[in-house]
């Protein structure tokens, strides 16, 4: 008889199998590889992985509700409180890349457990943004969201996940080196590339000049300015 003790779902579960010990090694890794999660299991949100063809390619501040800028989702650390971390689960991942993109608004250090504490990542606290790719082996990864309490404040993110495709089609393993890493949601307040602004001076009756600007773009910028009057507020 032997006993085969492994860790799941933070509880230490005891397993009495008989015969060899390496049977009892088979079993807890094969349990490991299938889902292993660091999150509490009462509180986990499935990831919604959406088409890129169907991100809001529009400005959203990080007040809005049910808006995906960039395919971004919003989630919320609260700090001091009995709120548990965020804890994402994504499904269907076994052997593919894993990008992660994260911006905390306003810039703040937020980490992501990735399969638990052991593997951390954390962004920049002078940006609040991080890009990562990583390599899954289960089928099933929990992302689990911690903030720094050095800032004594809550703190209000994007995340956006998404999956790679399948070992296979990706022999190669370059599917990382393809994609944009500076595309997160504050980068859709920028006007395009190559947008004239077209400022003509004009001369007052005083004598003096001043600087008129397109009604074309007075109209793009309004809805960011009302947001900031919002954020502000």
């Amino acid at each position: 008889m032997v006993i085969c003790q492994f860790q799941s779902k933070n509880m230490l579960e005891v397993w009495r199998i008989p015969g060899h010990v390496l049977v009892c090694s088979i079993l807890i890794l094969f349990i490991a590889r299938v889902s292993y999660s660091a999150c509490p299991p009462d509180d986990v949100v499935t990831y919604e992985v959406i088409p890129e063809d169907q991100y809001d390619r529009n400005y959203s501040s990080i007040g809005s509700d049910g808006k995906r800028p960039l395919g971004f989702m919003k989630a919320t650390w609260s700090y001091n409180q009995n709120n548990p971390n965020p804890c994402i689960l994504l499904k269907d991942t076994s052997g593919r890349r894993v990008e992660i993109m994260v911006e905390a608004i306003p810039a703040a250090k937020i980490c992501v457990n990735v399969g638990g504490p052991q593997t951390q990542y954390c962004s920049d606290p002078g940006s609040g943004q991080m890009y990562q790719c990583v390599k899954t082996l289960s089928s099933n990864v929990y992302l689990e969201f911690v903030g720094d309490d050095a800032g004594e404040s809550d703190i209000q993110f994007w995340y956006r996940l998404v999956l790679g495709p399948l070992p296979a089609d990706d022999t190669e393993d370059r599917w990382c080196d393809d994609h944009h890493r500076d595309r997160y949601p504050s980068s859709l307040r920028t006007l395009p590339d190559g947008y004239s602004l077209n400022l003509e001076p004009t001369n007052p009756s005083n004598g003096g000049t001043i600087t008129t600007i397109p009604q074309s773009l007075f109209v793009s910028l309004l809805p960011l300015s009302v947001s900031l009057i919002k954020y502000l507020n």
